[in-house]
């Protein structure tokens, strides 16, 4: 199976950031908040899980912390971002 067929299977976002091909996928109700960001070449993830969706507020600074600069388009998930954050 391509890798493509996979990602597309799965729902998962891929974009081009500073340090080539990175994906991401999240997910949330009422009450919980996922997330998931990867960069590909360096093999390397975090996953964050929260059972409040208000921690969602601080899954970029926490991926900017574990990862460096990803590129990671956080505005295509969440529209509060950019809204003084």
């Amino acid at each position: 199976m391509r890798r493509s067929t996979l990602s597309a299977g799965l729902g998962l976002v891929t974009f081009q950031g500073p340090r080539g091909l990175a994906w991401f996928k999240g997910g949330h109700n009422d009450w919980t908040g996922n997330m998931v960001v990867c960069v590909e070449r360096e093999r390397r993830c975090v996953v964050l899980l929260s059972n409040d969706v208000r921690a969602e507020r601080l899954y970029p600074e926490l991926v900017r912390a574990v990862l460096g600069e990803t590129g990671m388009p956080w505005g295509w998930e969440y529209e509060w971002f950019g809204q003084g954050h």
